[in-house]
């Protein structure tokens, strides 16, 4: 196929029969941006080759921390 959709876990073991990947947050940094990791695996019967990710309807809880004042 030219395309396949990957079912995504947030922990877990990958799947050794078809695609699958695996999502891990970052530990969080107030001072940078978040981490988002995605371990993708492939079947062994997946020709070797490049692939290209695209992500979609990516859906993530907004964190709401408090302002800080800026300091002159």
């Amino acid at each position: 196929p030219l395309s396949v959709e990957v079912p995504v876990s947030m922990s877990g073991q990958p799947s050794l029969t078809k695609w699958s990947a695996i999502l891990e947050r970052g530990v969080s940094n107030p001072t940078g941006p978040r981490a988002l990791s995605v371990s993708l695996s492939s079947p062994a019967s997946a020709s070797v080759g490049v692939y290209t990710l695209q992500l979609r309807n990516i859906s993530v809880r907004p964190v709401h921390a408090p302002l800080q004042p800026l300091v002159p």
